[in-house]
């Protein structure tokens, strides 16, 4: 960021307003209604006046970034107020005294607050976080805010879109105030032959990949099958014609631009198909109300290390140059021990981060060596961290696709550390992991002894030589970490009798199958968090069938959301189906019909694999579908609507109430 805050001329601060709850004493503000605002010499009108607080003035915010052309959301459960314009992002928190710009803390002289309902926060850090000048006359009892000028620029030069080169007809693109803007249509309609679009007044609806995306006129955010993702710079309409600015792109589709200083060309390059395997069919159904499945137990000997806590890596959760993200300590007189680590981080940081898996053998008596090393590991800028991150994982891991990796050296010394795989990330990039091996004894006696890391290097040290002891866990964010001994969990569901009444099960439910506790951990559990949601393992269920109706029947099972958006992978008879996107408690995914004849007993096993990223539960549907008539099933839907009202609210009513707080 250029300008500087808080300098200089103002004793006095100004705020700004979004309709709020009067939460606080009136008694410590006076109005001053004598005080006019200009910005860019245009007068502010306010429903509220100017007011003094601790010798500082304050006006409501909504009409101070309305004027700037600044875009403003509010968000209810963390008290917070963001704003977006020109690609700078401003957020300040009721109460607070720190704001910040483009993730830069700056202290304020008086904390933002509310008064009439209305938000205030101060003059001179709004105006200069903007660009802008700040000037308070005395006699005339005015205060003048001038903002830079909006200026445009028309280039011809071409923009490729996966090396094709776009044709935009008579208009080329512009920059606004130093940020590319493309013509959307002229975009959408190159980005995919399977992508298709549509216009509503300011909205636009994409349907790409399997999923909805959703674009608005004006807006500083989009969503992404009904999850919100902030995007620094709206659509606007120039010259009679939509323009997208090209930071949405790698945002909302995924892929990266680049641009060429010297032919000033534009090259975007989106991501391609990325699975192997079909999606499920998907379809709007109102799903049974579940019960949760009475227990499970660890299966196998993988042992499993998640790396998910901090997740979000930035200068507070890791404040030195070089860290120990997590760790995995292991003795063993066996002669080797099956790994997987997984992990899931978010480069918060302003420059690039690399992040690596390390062993360091604490044995003075032998060598060990790490072997059959393979994995898969995901980056994205974007909000698709299910597609582009979670799902491939699940995917590859589910089917046993996932690279062979040769390291440069295997072998571990006494006392040495090597490295088994490293990632270079990118700033803002999500990045997800999943590595499986085997550390075997290669000379020597005594017990194997060896400690497996997760590390993060700021400045590109070698992460070999990062040894430390773990980061704090981020409280403030509880992702999972810890260590358990299998990677693998199983549970069986009651006998499904076939005719009988539909019925669900909830997995994945963090209380009968919550078996990734700190204190069933490995290790000191005070270090760890528990994985209810299973991230990185997969989870066998078996569904005991049985047929006494005098006929053979055709029993389908289905999967559906329960606490939010959900993705995922399924394994069944050996092959691998992707879950679409699925919306809680009205969208379901068919994954099985079993025909099972009269007299007959069986089982359906399935093994699942949640996307990292997706919300939990998920829940599994039994019916015979040869026994509902389609009046049986208009009732069995009736039935099911009645019971939506006491199950878990609508994901989008909060930010419904949200978003008419800010209107």
């Amino acid at each position: 960021m250029k300008t500087k805050i808080m300098t200089g001329i103002l004793s006095s601060t100004l705020a700004l307003s979004v309709f709020l709850p009067n939460v606080h004493a009136e008694s410590t503000i006076k109005e001053m209604k004598d005080i006019r605002i200009f910005i860019n010499d245009a007068p502010i009108k306010f429903d509220v006046p100017p007011a003094i607080k601790d010798e500082r003035t304050l006006v409501p915010l909504r009409a101070i970034f309305e004027a700037m052309d600044a875009n403003v959301q509010w968000d209810e459960k963390t008290k917070t107020i963001s704003a977006i314009k020109n690609e700078r992002f401003i957020r300040l928190a009721i109460d607070s005294d720190v704001a910040q710009v483009d993730g830069e803390d700056y202290k304020l002289d008086v904390s933002a607050t509310i008064y009439k309902n209305r938000t205030l926060v101060p003059l001179r850090f709004v105006g200069e976080a903007f660009d802008g000048t700040v000037v308070w006359d005395e006699k005339l009892r005015k205060i003048s805010i001038t903002l830079p000028e909006t200026t445009y620029e028309k280039i011809e030069a071409p923009v490729y879109v996966n090396d094709k080169v776009v044709d935009f007809g008579s208009f080329a693109r512009i920059v606004r105030n130093g940020v590319t803007f493309l013509p959307l249509d002229a975009v959408l309609n190159n980005v995919s032959e399977d992508l298709t679009w549509e216009r509503n007044g300011n909205e636009i609806t994409i349907y790409w990949n399997d999923s909805t995306i959703k674009l608005f006129k004006d807006q500083n955010y989009a969503f992404i099958d009904n999850e919100l993702i902030e995007i620094p710079n709206s659509i606007f309409e120039y010259e009679n014609m939509l323009v997208m600015p090209i930071s949405i792109i790698p945002k909302v589709f995924g892929g990266y631009s680049h641009y060429d200083a010297v032919t000033r060309e534009i090259y975007i390059y989106i991501n391609p198909a990325k699975f192997k395997h079909e999606f499920l069919e998907k379809e709007e159904l109102l799903f049974s109300k579940p019960t949760n499945v009475d227990g499970a137990t660890f299966v196998g000997n993988r042992r499993i290390m998640v790396s998910d806590n901090p997740e979000n890596l930035n200068e507070r959760t890791i404040p030195e140059e070089n860290a120990t993200l997590w760790h995995d300590e292991v003795q063993s007189e066996k002669n080797a021990v099956d790994h997987r680590v997984f992990g899931w981080h978010i480069n918060e940081f302003n420059e690039p981060v690399t992040i690596a898996i390390t062993i360091e053998n604490l044995s003075s008596t032998n060598e060990i060596e790490v072997v059959d090393l393979k994995g898969i590991n995901r980056k994205t800028i974007n909000g698709w961290v299910n597609y582009d991150v979670g799902l491939p994982i699940a995917e590859r891991a589910l089917s046993g696709k996932m690279t062979s990796v040769k390291m440069e050296r295997s072998v571990v010394k006494e006392g040495e550390n090597i490295l088994i795989k490293s990632f270079e990330v990118p700033k803002a990039n999500t990045l997800g992991f999943l590595y499986d091996f085997y550390v075997r004894k290669k000379a020597g006696t005594g017990q194997l002894h060896y400690k497996i890391r997760t590390v993060i290097s700021k400045n590109g040290t070698d992460v070999t030589t990062i040894l430390e002891e773990p980061v704090a866990i981020d409280q403030t964010a509880r992702h999972p970490r810890g260590v358990w001994k299998s990677s693998q969990l199983e549970t069986e569901l009651p006998v499904y009798k076939a005719g009988s009444e539909v019925v669900a099960y909830q997995i994945s439910n963090g209380a009968t199958d919550h078996l990734m506790t700190p204190e069933n951990g490995l290790g000191d559990p005070e270090e760890m968090v528990k994985n209810p949601g299973h991230y990185g393992a997969s989870y066998i269920v078996k569904i005991p069938i049985v047929n006494e109706t005098g006929s053979s029947q055709t029993i389908r099972v289905r999967a559906g959301a329960r606490g939010g958006i959900y993705n995922g992978a399924v394994k069944i008879d050996g092959k691998v189906y992707l879950i679409p996107t699925l919306k809680p408690l009205t969208e379901i995914a068919n994954i099985i019909d079993y025909v099972i004849d009269d007299k007959e007993s069986g089982m359906i096993q399935l093994e699942f694999m949640h996307a990292g990223g997706a919300a939990l539960p998920l829940a599994i549907e039994l019916l015979t579908i040869d026994e509902i008539s389609d009046e049986e099933e208009d009732e069995q839907q009736g039935e099911q609507e009645d019971e939506q009202e006491t199950m878990e609210p609508n994901p989008n009513e909060e930010l419904e109430e949200q978003n008419e707080l800010v209107e």
